[in-house]
């Protein structure tokens, strides 16, 4: 059986004994990939990859070293292992080629050897695959068959070009299953899964607050709080964040999306992370344990407070009050109330506030602007609180109701004027 594929390349015919074995190669003309994971949705052309790669998910390591017990997922990392552990032992003795190969293009890191070259710049390097590399910055030549059509960067395989894709759409196909937070690369999930395994030491501690982080990249978005620097700015309201991820999270907020179903009760959430933490009230799943006690728990902030409350974890105690908080800037916030500190000032009318947003929330007094704009009558207000209440008018939602004589109103400041004038000022609380 002749391939009718590789003729249009100028390549010979190939030839195969079995139907099955031309239809598999085929695929590498038609890039067609019908086998499907069904855990993190990846596509391969043949079974036998899928089978290697479902391996990944389900942590099975079927080839077994019988020198050492070490157990690997795919037949060339225990090839790889031996050679490397074992030496010429799995091969009765004898020194693998690609053994002595990859030996001597070790030794370089500890000779600094540099034996290659460039002819142009007099540059040096310890491997001919990164001269090859760099004389491409002289020669101009980029032999990257595959190139990105959003952005027009190229690249050497279309894996890698796939993956760049993925920061053009902003696919997030991998899921930890713990918290619900999805990621665009497995590499990056699995880093982020040793947060909850506890392998990932936190040792990367803000100066400011004394947070402590895995991340030093997490600690650097993290100082941008204490530095006050919000880049990414809301349209609907203002409000500004510290990353764009945080703001597109917020504009949910306006636009009431909810796209994320419980199949169990049909209840919807805006975010994912809320859907994962909601189902667990259906199966009944606690993945957070506690290491002292052994109490499990069903969401992360419940097993910190209770170790903070319980095993007397460190917590942050105001000096003045008493009062105590999980997170270092929570405290800073509040010793604002006795010390009467005021760092953020109106540069228009000069008055002072205690916090950025009741800061942000004041200007709009200044620059007549109106950014909630209801969606029935086009009406717009200065504060989000405003536009809820106008709000019932069009909805005749009325969420007040007198204990004594059941009228209902749709502003609190009605049902207390109510109570005084028939009901001798006594409140629904007071009944």
């Amino acid at each position: 059986m002749i391939c009718k594929g590789d003729t249009h390349q100028g390549n010979p015919k190939k030839s195969f004994k079995e139907s099955g074995h031309l239809l598999r190669h085929q695929r590498t003309h038609t890039e067609e990939k019908p086998y499907v994971c069904n855990t993190c949705g990846r596509c391969f052309s043949n079974s036998s990859n899928l089978i290697s790669h479902q391996r990944i998910h389900m942590e099975e390591r079927p080839y077994l070293c019988l020198h050492c017990g070490m157990a690997f997922q795919q037949s060339d990392q225990l090839r790889k292992h031996q050679e490397t552990l074992h030496y010429g032992e799995s091969l009765g003795g004898s020194v693998s080629p690609s053994l002595i190969w990859y030996l001597l293009r070790h030794q370089t890191t500890h000779t600094e050897e540099k034996p290659y070259l460039c002819t142009t710049c007099g540059k040096r390097f310890s491997r001919r695959s990164y001269l090859i590399k760099h004389r491409r910055i002289h020669t101009g030549e980029r032999p990257y068959p595959y190139k990105c059509r959003d952005c027009g960067k190229s690249f050497t395989q279309r894996g890698n070009l796939l993956c760049q894709q993925r920061t053009h759409t902003k696919e997030k196909r991998f899921l930890c299953t713990t918290c619900g937070k999805r990621f665009s690369f497995s590499s990056i999930l699995l880093v982020h899964q040793l947060i909850h395994t506890g392998e990932r030491e936190k040792k990367y501690k803000c100066e400011h607050c004394g947070k402590v982080f895995g991340w030093g990249s997490n600690l650097s978005r993290h100082r941008k709080i204490h530095m006050g620097e919000k880049l990414y700015k809301c349209r609907h309201c203002g409000m500004s964040f510290t990353q764009r991820g945080n703001l597109l999270c917020h504009q949910r907020t306006h636009t009431k999306e909810k796209r994320f179903l419980c199949t169990t009760c049909g209840k919807r959430f805006s975010f994912i992370s809320y859907l994962v933490k909601h189902q667990r009230i259906h199966t009944g799943e606690r993945p957070y344990v506690c290491s002292d006690c052994g109490k499990t728990f069903r969401q992360s902030y419940h097993l910190t407070r209770h170790r903070k409350t319980i095993h007397n974890e460190m917590v942050y105690k105001c000096v003045d009050c008493g009062k105590v908080f999980n997170c270092g800037s929570h405290l800073t916030h509040h010793r604002r109330i006795h010390t009467g500190e005021k760092p953020f000032k109106c540069q228009d009318c000069g008055k002072s506030f205690t916090e950025r947003g009741n800061l942000l929330c004041h200007q709009r007094i200044h620059t007549k602007e109106k950014p909630f704009i209801c969606t029935t009558c086009g009406k717009s207000f200065t504060w989000c609180s405003s536009l809820i209440t106008h709000r019932r008018i069009h909805t005749n939602e009325r969420p007040y109701a007198c204990s004594h004589c059941g009228k209902t109103f749709q502003r609190r400041p009605h049902l207390s004027k109510h109570q005084e004038k028939y009901h001798n000022g006594e409140s629904s609380e007071g009944a």
